[in-house]
């Protein structure tokens, strides 16, 4: 019971940290995506998240807030919901912002499964770290993964091949 008491002091600390970036918390997938996640526009530059032009997305965050129990405070019992399907829709950054709401705001425990090491690299430093992590303010303070220094200046060690 005390190691238990330890974890939790542990990360209300590292919680408390990262606030002063501001909170990364929201109370629905939904509202996670659309206050926090941001995306790349063309130029280069980061904008907010939108469901336009991608109604499917905003129907499937519903669900998983329905199923989550985002609005209700009870997650259905022995649901489940996997994310799949093609390329060019905005599936990768909404599983990788879902990943990140699951774990940021409800503490669960996620996976993003790839079939090869060369696509797990790529979509590391290629689109999670830059693309959600560090454009979530107080988010790179509370994560450890891979090798690099966040906007913030903090280091993360290599998680990616363990």
């Amino acid at each position: 019971m005390k190691q238990k008491g330890k974890l939790i002091t542990l990360l209300a600390d590292r919680l408390n940290d990262a606030a002063a970036a501001g909170p990364v918390m929201a109370g629905s997938l939904k509202e996670f995506l659309l206050t926090k996640a941001r995306v790349k526009l063309s130029g280069g530059e980061y904008g907010p998240y939108t469901f336009e032009g991608r109604p499917v997305l905003e129907h499937i965050a519903e669900r998983f807030d329905l199923i989550l129990g985002s609005h209700t405070g009870k997650p259905l019992e022995d649901a489940r919901f996997d994310i799949c399907g093609g390329a060019q829709w905005g599936k990768t950054i909404f599983a990788l912002n879902f990943g990140i709401y699951l774990t940021a705001c409800l503490f669960y425990n996620w996976g993003y499964y790839l079939p090869d090491d060369d696509l797990v690299q790529g979509i590391v430093d290629a689109k999670l770290r830059p693309d959600v992590v560090e454009q979530i303010p107080g988010l790179s303070g509370m994560m450890q993964l891979g090798v690099a220094e966040g906007k913030e200046g903090r280091k993360m060690p290599n998680r990616k091949r363990s």
